[in-house]
């Protein structure tokens, strides 16, 4: 539910496939195995709402000089929780996901867009306008994050809004 929340919230484009296959297989029992462990009130949970948004926030074009340094920054800070999460999943294109985040990230740093379009890089609704919460495509795809152990958490997790705010304070 997070995730589906999220992306729903979210003002940017659909994930590209290798981040939709990662946030549906490594990236939810990451986060069922984290609730598990540390309980939805912790600081570490809290912790990986806020990674979430910062994954999904990273991956949006990003024209202003400003917000490519916090882009870099952000980056950064999100490998350790990717690396924990990839080493935990048995995906077989983890090695792949690695090499295709670094590349988005890169080419939004250097030029503010996300690199020319590879099949790794289209998302599964392209040429599909997001907004249409009631096509029935985006409801199918919105649903695929929605069937993970996390579904059952009852979840008091902040908005897209205290997600962007909290980016503002932590990197001025």
């Amino acid at each position: 539910m997070l995730i589906k929340r999220l992306l729903i919230e979210d003002e940017g484009p659909l994930p590209p496939l290798f981040l939709s296959s990662f946030l549906s297989c490594c990236w939810h029992r990451h986060l069922a195995r984290q609730h598990a462990i540390h309980g939805p009130g912790s600081e570490r949970w809290q912790m990986l709402i806020l990674v979430t948004g910062r994954l999904l926030w990273s991956m949006g074009p990003r024209p202003d000089e400003k917000e490519r340094r916090l882009l870099r920054q952000v980056a950064e800070e999100l490998a350790p929780f990717l690396k924990e999460a990839l080493d935990g999943c048995q995906h077989v294109h983890t090695e792949s996901f690695v090499k295709h985040i670094a590349e988005w990230h890169i080419a939004i740093m250097r030029t503010g867009e996300p690199p020319e379009h590879s099949p790794a890089h289209r998302n599964l609704l392209e040429g599909t306008v997001p907004m249409l919460l009631m096509a029935p495509e985006y409801e199918r795809y919105l649903d695929s994050f929605s069937s993970s152990d996390v579904e059952a958490v009852e979840l008091k997790e902040p908005t897209i809004g205290d997600l962007r705010a909290s980016l503002e304070t932590t990197h001025g």
